[in-house]
C-alpha cells in the first residue's frame, strides 16, 4: 500500500484498516459486504460516509500469485480514486 498509495495514504485520501469479522463490533460487515470468507474490501467514503464499496472477490483466487494479487487490488483501488 505505501509503495504504490503512499501520498494518497499520507493526504487521507487512501487508508488500510484490517478488520476482524469475528470481532462483534465487526459482525455487520458480513452483511453489509455479502461476505462469505476473508476478503478485501474497497470502501469509498466521502464527508465520513460510504458512497460505495467493493468486495474483491478474486483475491483468493490470485493469492499465490504476489503479482497479479497486487496488480487486481491497486486496480480496484485507482478505479476508485477516480470516481472520487
Amino acid at each position: 500500500m505505501n509503495d504504490d498509495f503512499g501520498a494518497e495514504m499520507k493526504a487521507g485520501r487512501v487508508k488500510w484498516v484490517p478488520l476482524n469479522i469475528d470481532e462483534q463490533p465487526n459482525r455487520h460487515y458480513v452483511d453489509d459486504y455479502k461476505l462469505y470468507a476473508k476478503s478485501v474490501v474497497v470502501s469509498v467514503a466521502q464527508d465520513g460516509k460510504e458512497t460505495g464499496w467493493e468486495n474483491l472477490e478474486r483475491v483468493w483466487t490470485l493469492v499465490r500469485n504476489e503479482a497479479a494479487f497486487k496488480d487486481y487490488v491497486r486496480g480496484a483501488i485507482k478505479a476508485q480514486l477516480e470516481r472520487a
